[in-house]
């Protein structure tokens, strides 16, 4: 009986382990995700920094 009991018990360690693992992996592809967002919404904004720089540049043209 102790020895089915002990079985048991590793393998609910097992599937605990495969879960643990499997969280990690998705949490870590999620914050590599979340990084590359980050950084593309940076690209965008100096962009849009760019360009509104850019379009004053012209309205100052027709102003003058």
């Amino acid at each position: 009986m102790g020895r089915i009991f002990n079985l048991v018990l590793l393998a609910v360690m097992l599937v605990g382990a495969a879960v643990t693992y499997d969280m990690k992996y998705r949490t870590e592809t999620a914050a590599e995700r979340v990084a590359r967002l980050q950084a593309e919404i940076v690209r965008e904004k100096q962009t849009i920094q760019t360009l509104k720089a850019g379009l004053m540049e012209i309205a100052d043209v027709f102003v003058v």
